[in-house]
C-alpha cells in the first residue's frame, strides 16, 4: 500500500522521456521472486487491484496485467537462473513490459479508447529500463533484498 501510495502522490511526476517509476511493480516481483508464481501472482492481483482503484479510470486493467507479471518473475525467479545474484534487475525489466503490454491490451479489452503508437511504446522500454536501474540501485544499497537461494529450495 506504501509503494502504492508513493507512486501516486510523489513519484507520479519523476521520469524519463514519457517513462515511469513503478514502486509496485518492484514490490510485486521482489515477493514473486521469493514466494514463487502462485503467491507471486495472488500478490500481484492484490497490487493491481489497488492501483486501479488508486488510478479510477483503469477499470481492470492492472488487476489483469500485474499478476502476469508477478507469475513471470515467480516463475523464472525459482529456476537455476534465479541463482544468479542480481536475477531481479533482468526479470524488472521484462516484467515491466509484459505488465505494460498486458496492461494495453486489458484496455482494448475494456472498451477504452487508448492508441498504442511510437511515443507509448518509447515510454514503456524507457519505464522498464528504469524500473531495471531502480531494483539495481536497491539491491546494492540493500543487499539483504535479494532473493535467497535457501528460500528457492
Amino acid at each position: 500500500m506504501l509503494a502504492g501510495l508513493a507512486q501516486t502522490t510523489v513519484l507520479h511526476g519523476l521520469g524519463v522521456h514519457g517513462g515511469a517509476l513503478s514502486l509496485v511493480l518492484l514490490v510485486v516481483a521482489w515477493f514473486s521472486a521469493r514466494a514463487g508464481a502462485w503467491r507471486g501472482a495472488l500478490f500481484g492481483l492484490a497490487a493491481g487491484v489497488l492501483e486501479d482503484a488508486l488510478a479510477g479510470w483503469t477499470g481492470a486493467a492492472w488487476m489483469l496485467a500485474t499478476p502476469l507479471a508477478a507469475a513471470l518473475v515467480g516463475r523464472i525467479g525459482r529456476t537455476s537462473f534465479g541463482d544468479t545474484l542480481f536475477v531481479l534487475v533482468p526479470l524488472v525489466g521484462l516484467a515491466g513490459l509484459l505488465r505494460t503490454f498486458a496492461f494495453w491490451l486489458a484496455l482494448r479489452a475494456l472498451g477504452r479508447a487508448f492508441v498504442v503508437d511510437d511515443f507509448t511504446l518509447h515510454a514503456a522500454l524507457w519505464s522498464a529500463a528504469l524500473n531495471a536501474t531502480l531494483a539495481l540501485v536497491l539491491l546494492v544499497v540493500f543487499p539483504r533484498l535479494r532473493p535467497l537461494h535457501v528460500e528457492r529450495r
